[in-house]
């Protein structure tokens, strides 16, 4: 149980290093050795969600279904961890062709509100509502 603090800092450093793909083995690991962890979730869907943003060379690009599961099981289990949110909004604001669908648009709005409604003074709240701008929504 002690490790499981170590193994989401070990899943950080490796995402912040640039090594996207040992992130997702570490965060794995995390989730397997503690799958009730909405923050080790968490560590899975940001690493695999690099993985789609730099991909490793000769490995395959995890699905956005995948990024979304893992991110949607961490706020499963903390309905309102606010970091979980934004990375989960963040993978319908993003696009993956040369535009975003309507779907995709309207599922980015629902949760970075849901966001601001959770953490309104956070680090990336300013960021967020601009997005919320830019996506034509009301920022407050």
């Amino acid at each position: 149980r002690k490790l499981q603090p170590a193994r989401l800092r070990q899943a950080e450093l490796e995402l912040a290093a640039g090594l996207p793909l040992s992130a997702t083995n570490t965060a794995r690991l995390a989730t397997e050795a503690s799958p009730r962890d909405a923050d080790a979730w968490l560590a899975l869907g940001t690493a695999l969600a690099a993985q789609r943003v730099k991909p490793v060379p000769g490995k395959p690009i995890p699905g956005i279904r995948e990024v979304r599961a893992a991110l949607l099981e961490a706020l499963r289990l903390a309905p309102n961890h606010a970091d979980a949110t934004r990375e989960l909004a963040m993978t319908y604001y993003r696009t993956t062709g040369t535009s975003r669908s309507r779907e995709d648009a309207q599922a980015a709005l629902r949760y970075f509100r849901h966001y601001l409604s959770v953490a309104p003074e956070a680090g990336a709240a300013e960021y967020v509502r601009g997005y919320i701008r830019e996506l034509g929504g009301e920022a407050d």
